[in-house]
């Protein structure tokens, strides 16, 4: 079965950083390609927005009970170089949202979605937001945040 893509995106602050993050991954047709979005700023001044200098992990997954889907615990965007970077850690700490896309459609549009067996999902976090900022291997400044939102849509079947 073909899979479909899917997306994690979420925005928040851990003052004095605002952050708005997102990885998208195409559908099998386009190789599974990755799309970065990222945005970082700091007192109101851009610290970056360039996705050839970011990285993306998934840790802790697991399948969510109600949607089947894989979901990570933390989500890690990490921007720069190896002398000076950031990392921007989601860690999800309750779910907001949990649904099979096709429980909110009725009559023949659901029909037709279990006809060509569709199963999107979305999924609604909260959490800790923390940005980590390191020159060289020293940490030089950290913050966080609780109760920040994100989010991870599936447009179909997940790749597993």
């Amino acid at each position: 079965m073909p899979t479909t893509p899917d997306w994690y995106w979420g925005r928040g602050q851990a003052l004095p950083y605002s952050v708005i993050a997102s990885y998208i991954t195409a559908h099998e047709k386009y190789g599974y390609a990755t799309i970065p979005i990222f945005m970082l700023a700091g007192d109101s001044v851009l610290i970056g927005d360039d996705p050839a200098r970011l990285t993306f992990e998934m840790l802790g997954t697991f399948t969510d009970s109600v949607t089947k889907k894989p979901v990570a615990n933390i989500t890690r965007y990490t921007y720069g170089t190896d002398k000076e970077r950031y990392v921007v850690t989601f860690t999800r700490h309750r779910d907001l949202s949990r649904s099979r896309t096709i429980e909110g459609l009725h009559g023949i549009k659901r029909a037709a979605a279990e006809l060509l067996r569709f199963d999107g999902a979305y999924l609604r976090f909260s959490g800790e937001i923390r940005v980590e900022h390191y020159q060289g291997s020293e940490i030089v400044d950290q913050y966080a945040t609780e109760d920040e939102i994100w989010e991870l849509m599936y447009f179909g079947h997940a790749r597993v």
